[in-house]
């Protein structure tokens, strides 16, 4: 693992990530606290050389979250990922992000502007009554309206 703040051939973007190298310490935990609301979570990742065959798993909680295998097509591609965290919300746990080789060690990943995203925001109580009560008064209004024109 080594962290990593710009990207090979990207260097105009701003990547704060790890890269994993097939022939040093292939996978990294980290603990992290899951925000109560947290929804999704997004990272960028890159695979610098796809190996022969090798592909990248997440776990979270020891649960398996993604993973991904791609051809020579995607190298040196910066991609993102969404993944629905929703499960997990409200906990502190390891997420597990492992390069699973095969054959020779030539594979390089990249993970990177990991961020916890689509958090439902919690109205406060009173935005809700002063919500509640505009409607209320519009309701009121429109019937009263109504029976004006019924009498």
């Amino acid at each position: 693992m080594t962290p990593i703040s710009a990207l090979p051939g990207l260097t105009d973007f701003v990547f704060d990530g790890i890269g994993l190298f097939e022939n040093s310490p292939a996978s990294i935990a980290q603990l992290l606290t899951v925000p109560s609301n947290a929804r999704y979570l997004a990272f960028d990742y890159m695979f610098g050389n796809v190996g022969d065959g090798d592909w990248v798993t997440l776990h979270l909680a020891g649960e398996w979250l993604w993973s991904m295998k791609v051809g020579e097509e995607l190298e040196n591609v910066l991609l993102s990922a969404l993944l629905d965290v929703s499960a997990f919300a409200g906990t502190t746990a390891n997420l597990l992000i492992s390069l699973n080789s095969v054959g020779e060690a030539n594979a390089e990943f990249y993970f990177g502007n990991a961020a916890f995203v689509g958090t439902a925001s919690i109205p406060e109580p009173g935005s809700v009554i002063l919500f509640g009560a505009g409607v209320a008064i519009l309701l009121g209004i429109t019937w009263r309206q109504g029976r004006r024109r019924s009498g």
